[in-house]
């Protein structure tokens, strides 16, 4: 069941629907106003006892590295993850900035980066309209670093 749920009805959502939920998430569908920009779509997922679990970003627009690499960098930055540090955005951004802008346009391309706990997958594809597509997916993983999510209490669930 999918149910939209308005940003001055979210605490009464969740204190009614959340507790006998396993998962859910919030999803935004942004009106760009950027020259150049088609589309953006962020969906935050949580998990049991309202975990964060995943941030996505896709946009959707024509090819500038720079920019693209600075508004996925900053979209992580301003997640608020466990674990991300001020110093992680410069080596993301510059690892961004290279997928965006590896040529040529007509492939996909798609990498993995840790950093902390908080592990990356990017993926970057030529649209129909000539635009590049951009995604960014952003987990907090555990302290052993194997990719694992968490559970509630922090502690690691190897996937089996």
């Amino acid at each position: 069941m999918r149910e939209i749920v308005l940003q001055k009805d979210r605490e009464s959502w969740l204190r009614i629907h959340a507790p006998v939920m396993d998962t859910y998430f919030w999803m935004f569908i942004g009106r760009p106003l950027t020259p150049g920009v088609r589309e953006v779509r962020v969906r935050w997922q949580f998990g049991a006892g309202h975990r964060f679990e995943e941030f996505d970003l896709t946009i959707v627009s024509v090819r500038d590295p720079a920019y693209l690499a600075e508004k996925l960098t900053l979209a992580v930055h301003q997640a608020g993850l466990k674990g991300w540090r001020d110093e992680d955005a410069q080596p993301v951004y510059q690892w961004l900035v290279e997928g965006v802008g590896m040529t040529p346009l007509d492939n996909a391309v798609r990498g993995t980066k840790r950093s902390g706990f908080v592990l990356m997958t990017f993926s970057r594809f030529p649209d129909t309209g000539g635009n590049v597509i951009v995604r960014l997916t952003a987990v907090e993983t555990d302290r052993a670093q194997d990719g694992s999510p968490l559970d509630a209490d922090g502690v690691s669930m190897p996937e089996r």
